[in-house]
């Protein structure tokens, strides 16, 4: 039952994070940050629903390698790509390319920890906080410029964060509600703040790029 609901989180994860790029894909694909964060959702989803076919078919045997791989290199991708439209959405001069680079660089170290451990889950784990840590503090300064939006983004970063300490301290509420299903809800509360804020940002600066 325990590993039931550890998939069946992830799929309702993937489906909030498919509907959420397909809302930002709709209404703002017309703009860089739009399309990019758009496109961050969409990694989350792919990850979410491959890791969650994983959970249910093969983590009691402990195969599907490929799968598992699938759904950590989806994630990679949408550590990355969260940032980039981040950055995208905030800056608008030269350190725009700096900051970017630095992503870049950022996930190829953590994607080369990853090659060497394929069938662990820290390297992925750490790449995504740091993104987050990141796009956090991006949201606390813009919020003390009083660009009140970011509240939300700052708030979905910190719940993710208590997700990702249940996940890290396996902690579980009882043998059914396992630390790996609570991981997942909290990032799904996460990933509806992350997109109430971007979008609210898309809105008010209409002239991102």
């Amino acid at each position: 039952m325990g590993i039931l609901l550890v998939a069946v989180t992830d799929y309702i994860l993937g489906a909030l994070t498919l509907l959420l790029g397909v809302l930002l894909w709709k209404n703002f694909h017309l703009k860089t940050a739009g399309k990019v964060l758009a496109a961050a959702f969409f990694c989350a989803a792919a990850s979410a629903f491959l890791g969650g076919a994983w959970h249910e078919w093969f983590e009691v045997s402990d195969s599907g390698l490929g799968l598992w791989i699938a759904s950590m290199l989806a994630l990679f991708a949408f550590s990355l790509a969260i940032l980039i439209g981040s950055i995208q959405l905030v800056y608008r001069r030269a350190i725009k390319r700096w900051l970017i680079a630095g992503a870049i660089g950022k996930s190829a170290c953590f994607l080369i920890w990853y090659c060497n451990f394929p069938s662990a889950f820290l390297s992925v784990f750490l790449d995504f906080s740091v993104s987050l840590a990141i796009i956090f503090c991006i949201a606390v300064f813009q919020v003390f410029r009083k660009v009140y939006c970011f509240y939300w983004i700052a708030s979905g970063v910190l719940v993710s964060f208590i997700g990702g300490w249940l996940w890290l301290n396996k902690i579980d509420l009882n043998p059914w509600l396992r630390h790996g299903a609570l991981f997942h809800i909290m990032q799904t509360a996460s990933s509806y703040l992350l997109f109430r804020g971007f979008r609210a940002a898309l809105e008010k600066r209409g002239t991102a790029r």
